[in-house]
Order: C-alpha cells, then sequence, then structure tokens
C-alpha cells in the first residue's frame, strides 16, 4: 500500500475501464508516484462501459476489482462532494460530478482521455489541468524513469492468466491510446 505522497490525481472512468491502463495507473500509484483518487460514480461508470462491452463480465467481479482498488488505496474514494456538482459549468453536464470530486480532494490533475471536457480556463480557477495518461506518464517520466520502469515491471510480472510479454502489455497501451508512453518504455527496456 503506498503512502500519502506526491501530487493529487483524479482518475476518469475512461482510464479505469481498459485493464492494463489502469492496472499501469495503480501500481505506478503504488510506487508512490502520485495519490490515486476516484468516486462511487466513477467506478459506476467504468462497471457499466465494461459490462456493455463484455457482457460476461459479471458485477462481482467487477465489484471484486474495485474493493481490491479501495483496499490498496483507502484514502482513494472521494466523498461528500454531491454539493458542488450544481454549481460547476462544464461543457458536458454528465462530468460536473468528476470535477466536483477534484476540488473536493483538493486535486492536482484529472486524468482523461476527453481532456476538451474539461476547458482549462474553468480547472484554473481550481488550480487543477486535465490531461491524458499518456501526458500524465510521459511527466512521470521525466520526473524518475527509475520508478515508471519499475511500476511497469511490476505490472508484466503480475499477469499470469495470461502472462504477457512488457511488448504484448505496450502494445494494449497502445490500444489504449498512449503513443509516447509504449515508445519511451520500449527505448527503457532495450
Amino acid at each position: 500500500m503506498a503512502t500519502k505522497t506526491g501530487k493529487i490525481v483524479i482518475l476518469d472512468a475512461n482510464v479505469l475501464y481498459p485493464a492494463s491502463l489502469r492496472s499501469f495507473l495503480l501500481y505506478l500509484a503504488d510506487n508512490e508516484m502520485f495519490q490515486p483518487k476516484w468516486t462511487s460514480q466513477i467506478n459506476e461508470e467504468w462497471h457499466r462501459n465494461l459490462s456493455n462491452k463484455l457482457p460476461d463480465m459479471i458485477a462481482e467481479k467487477l465489484q471484486q476489482i474495485t474493493d481490491v482498488m479501495n483496499k490498496s488505496f483507502p484514502d482513494a474514494l472521494v466523498a461528500n462532494f454531491e454539493g458542488l456538482i450544481d454549481t460547476l459549468t462544464l461543457p458536458d453536464v454528465h462530468d460536473r460530478h468528476i470535477l466536483a470530486a477534484a476540488i473536493k480532494a483538493n486535486a492536482d490533475y484529472i486524468i482523461t482521455h476527453n481532456t476538451k471536457d474539461f476547458p482549462q480556463e474553468v480547472l484554473a480557477i481550481h488550480n487543477l489541468e486535465a490531461i491524458t495518461p499518456d501526458e500524465w506518464v510521459m511527466r512521470l517520466l521525466d520526473q524518475d524513469p527509475k520508478r515508471v520502469l519499475e511500476s511497469f515491471h511490476k505490472q508484466v510480472k503480475s499477469l499470469k492468466n495470461p502472462p504477457k510479454t512488457a511488448d504484448e502489455v505496450l502494445a494494449g497501451f497502445e490500444k489504449c491510446g498512449m503513443k509516447q508512453t509504449p515508445k519511451m518504455l520500449r527505448s527503457l527496456v532495450k
């Protein structure tokens, strides 16, 4: 279990939905590169999206994953932010709960694939920035490539059913929309 260090980061549902990306981000957080935060609503959203794509994925399995996440990061679940939602304006009203949680958590970043839904002029008022997971990991690589690589190797080593090579995991990151991170990690792995 990681201790409280580093930047505070809200993880949007769209970065928790792909298992390989979720796993990598959580290995980075466990390696004390940042403090992850999420809400029950964020978890419900990625559960719903994953269930729609993989109908055989049972709710109990998704809840087990979330339970492990909450146990591993006991301070990650943000609560009591709902009163802020109606005071916020975003292009997509369905994203206001994410911003409200970020404000409540005193977050530094929102990690999302939908940065356009979080205009910088709105986020700047709250000292927040929305960036993609690719941008986020590249920043972490700039700060401490050794720990990022260590986290990546832990992820690869943990994959047993089925096992995957480092290159297969990197290909999975590319499918998740990450472009720079896989290239950089490939250059460091060699």
